[in-house]
């Protein structure tokens, strides 16, 4: 704990957001997805409807869904957000414009040194 007390959400303590695919398949630890992965507590966010395809083709169609679970993350308290996807990291710019936490969302390259990352 980092002695500040805050008010507004349901519930703390969750240092970073993770956005998840809608998606049904099994998570082993190591896989962003699996909450043991991390060694300190994490939220998750699904991003509901949102074509995996426009990830693939860089489209921006519906990026306003990444966007609202992001937000929605950072309103929840997480102090930073990631992807559980490399995927998002094609689409660099459009990411911090709309939020105050920082950003990791190139895949897998960030999971070791997020893990590094001291928490405050």
């Amino acid at each position: 704990m980092n002695g500040k007390v805050f008010g507004g959400t349901t519930n703390y303590g969750q240092v970073a957001g993770i956005l998840m695919f809608d998606s049904q398949m099994p998570r082993i630890p190591g896989d962003p997805g699996h909450a043991e992965t991390f060694p300190f507590p994490v939220r998750y966010g699904v991003i509901r409807d949102f074509p995996f395809q426009d990830l693939v083709d860089r489209r921006r169609d519906h990026l306003d869904l990444v966007i609202r679970a992001a937000q929605d993350l950072e309103r929840e308290g997480v102090n930073f957000v990631a992807a559980d996807c490399g995927l998002f990291s094609l689409s660099e710019g459009w990411k911090t414009r709309r939020s105050s936490v920082g950003w990791f969302l190139n895949g897998t390259g960030n999971w070791m040194w997020i893990g590094c990352v001291r928490i405050p």
